[in-house]
């Protein structure tokens, strides 16, 4: 196992395995690389270039490096053109903080990251921007997490994910805290899961929880497609973990298929809203409207509804890199991040002030936790605590104030709040 670096200052005639001696593109590490390599990728415009395979490949890791930790650069995005395997079998592999800005060659120029080789994963896509679709379709295991799937000119699926398979071992699939985009009013639902399994006796799980799924500008066919199985034969059969998503559609919300041994239809439901889905069992806690974003698309407001509406789906940070959960999840790819200046006037002007003791200050009833910079000391009777919030640049921790109102001496080194 090796790891390489790639920076738009780099050579492609270095050596690759320093960040000093980094390769200067996408396509030099993707013709280098062998199984088990890991690549970090520098910030910078990478767009024309494609990332894919030329034979088949395990264990590989490509991660962006948006914040330049890791290379040394500016902070800034990733931008590859597309992800594909070129009829190879991709297994057990990872990419991370990636902005794919184009669609892939051919009958795939829809999606922006296609994986379909059968003997392909587990994959997992994790913090990436697809200014296309996604499709992966393959019999292992597949994860998307922290992305934004945005679809806006080509009539297709947004989301297609497949269980491409006849003969295998139970398995998980996660799509969870993803804003998934369907922006074009063809004949494809933004969200399709498909398990194409048949004659086998396992049970595949599907966890598909604290996405927003945003349709936009009209409707497509069906909004969310789901098509499983049960085979009374072998006793296999789909298992839907579908909850606490953020739906915002138009027209027919659902289609929910189910297929028996040898592909044949058991039943077909239509449903034309999301209280209609509700009523056969998915997506009890979900819920509808408009997710309030920010101007980006993706990055709720203070006052969107998706805040503390999800479920712990164990993810540690969102999109940004930034600790989730604050208080409870949020559903989508943007874990909300509140100032201190959101939750009480008293804790607001301590901070904005620079005080350097401040003596039985009370701090309001804050419902989620509070970031600040800087170093706390607080002392409430006879316990002491002491709480390093911010560490140089990089490093944050939080500090949870849970609905209650705290009166003690405080003393602060100054530093800005966040």
């Amino acid at each position: 196992m090796s790891t390489y670096y790639v920076r738009t200052s780099g050579s492609d005639s270095a050596d690759g395995l320093s960040p000093a001696n980094a390769w200067e593109t996408v396509g030099k590490a993707r013709d280098t690389v062998g199984d088990n390599d890991i690549v970090y990728i520098g910030p910078g415009d990478y767009s024309s270039e494609e990332l894919y395979i030329a034979a088949n490949r395990t264990g590989q890791s490509w991660l962006g490096d948006p914040k330049g930790s890791v290379t040394g650069d500016v902070a800034g995005e990733i931008r590859i053109k597309c992800i594909y395997d070129n009829g190879n079998d991709w297994t057990d592999t990872i990419f991370r903080y990636i902005h794919l800005t184009g669609g892939c060659p051919a009958a795939d120029s829809a999606y922006s990251l296609v994986i379909k080789e059968l003997e392909s994963g587990p994959i997992t896509v994790d913090k990436c921007i697809l200014e296309r679709a996604l499709k992966l379709s393959f019999r292992d295991a597949k994860t998307v997490t922290n992305c934004v799937i945005n679809l806006s000119t080509q009539d297709a699926y947004s989301c297609y994910i497949r269980n491409n398979s006849t003969d295998t071992d139970s398995q998980e699939n996660y799509i969870e805290n993803n804003v998934i985009y369907q922006g074009y009013p063809g004949d494809y639902a933004a969200l399709y899961c498909w398990d194409a399994s048949g004659n086998a006796e396992f049970i595949l799980k599907w966890y598909i929880r604290n996405n927003i799924i945003h349709q936009t500008p009209g409707p497509p066919v069906y909004f969310i497609h789901l098509l499983g199985w049960a085979d009374d034969l072998y006793n296999g059969y789909t298992d839907w973990n579908l909850d606490y998503n953020f739906f915002e559609y138009t027209g027919l919300f659902g289609r929910w298929q189910q297929t028996g041994y040898n592909g044949a239809p058991t039943f077909d439901y239509m449903y034309d809203t999301l209280t209609e889905w509700q009523a056969v069992g998915f997506g009890a806690s979900s819920l509808e409207g408009d997710p309030t974003f920010d101007s980006d698309g993706y990055h709720v407001l203070k006052s969107s509804p998706c805040i503390n509406a999800g479920v712990n789906t164990g993810h540690v940070q969102d999109i940004d890199g930034n600790i989730r959960p604050i208080g409870d999840y949020d559903i989508g790819a943007h874990e909300f991040q509140p100032s201190a200046a959101i939750y009480g006037e008293s804790l607001s002007k301590f901070c904005m002030s620079r005080s350097t003791v401040q003596v039985g200050t009370a701090l309001e009833a804050l419902l989620r936790a509070v970031y600040l910079t800087g170093t706390w000391q607080g002392f409430l009777g006879l316990n002491t605590f002491n709480q390093n919030v911010l560490i140089g640049s990089n490093e944050i921790k939080k500090h949870n104030f849970w609905n209650k109102v705290i009166s003690y001496n405080l003393v602060f080194n100054p530093g800005d709040y966040v």
